[in-house]
């Protein structure tokens, strides 16, 4: 058994446990939505494998899991915007999977608060320059 102080430092599919790298005894111990199937963290094959509201996407558990900060989320998944996901490196949107976004150079979901409160402050800014537009017309139109 080797050494380690994060389970990036393992190999063969271990895990590291308390300094020590070992065995997997839970999915929610493996990186990158790996699953854990007989002690061994190891890319998933189903659906049935990941983790409930999960789906498995080229070998890689991922799917909606709701969080309030990156512990909550299942190993080597990052909490963005509410929901569990895993980091997949990209220098451009193109590069990401569709529905997600190249933002600090990770592929992320758009938060769906974001896209509406974007939406809502362009419909305020729409009103306000008919608002402005029609005193205008009043101003001129009453002189």
């Amino acid at each position: 058994m080797s050494s380690c102080t994060s389970t990036s430092q393992c190999t063969d599919g271990k895990v590291c446990v308390n300094g020590t790298c070992v065995a997997c005894t839970s999915t929610t111990q493996c990186l990158g939505g790996h699953v854990c199937v007989s002690g061994v963290c190891q890319a998933c094959t189903s659906n049935t494998q990941c983790l409930s509201g999960q789906t498995c996407i080229n070998g890689s558990c991922q799917g909606l899991i709701p969080c309030t900060s990156t512990t909550l989320c299942p190993l080597g998944q990052i909490c963005f915007n509410g929901i569990c996901q895993v980091p997949i490196p990209c220098t451009s949107t193109t590069l990401c999977p569709l529905g997600s976004t190249c933002i600090n150079g990770i592929c992320q979901i758009p938060s769906v608060v974001s896209f509406w409160a974007w939406w809502v402050w362009l419909i305020i800014i729409i009103l306000i320059i008919i608002v402005v537009f029609v005193i205008i017309l009043a101003i001129y139109r009453y002189r």
